[in-house]
């Protein structure tokens, strides 16, 4: 997804520390239409992994890992 979204199809190399990607200037018809001719959709694609890709066990407290995705989403 981000490779379409953020590179344009273009094959590029996407370090596997990269968990986020910010994405703007995209056409959404929808918001063409509703808003005007000149608006562009912004989006954050997320990957659903640990915080910094850090493991489990490196945490103080050693939360499961099932525990340390979920607080690694806020």
């Amino acid at each position: 997804m981000v490779r379409y979204l953020a590179y344009r199809c273009e094959l590029k190399q996407i370090k596997p520390s990269v968990l986020a990607q910010a994405v703007s200037g995209l056409i959404y018809w929808g918001l063409i239409c509703t808003i005007n001719q000149h608006e562009r959709a912004q989006l954050i694609i997320l990957h659903r992994s640990p915080y910094s890709y850090l493991p489990a066990i490196a945490i103080p407290g050693m939360p499961i890992t099932s525990q340390w995705l979920v607080m690694s989403q806020y």
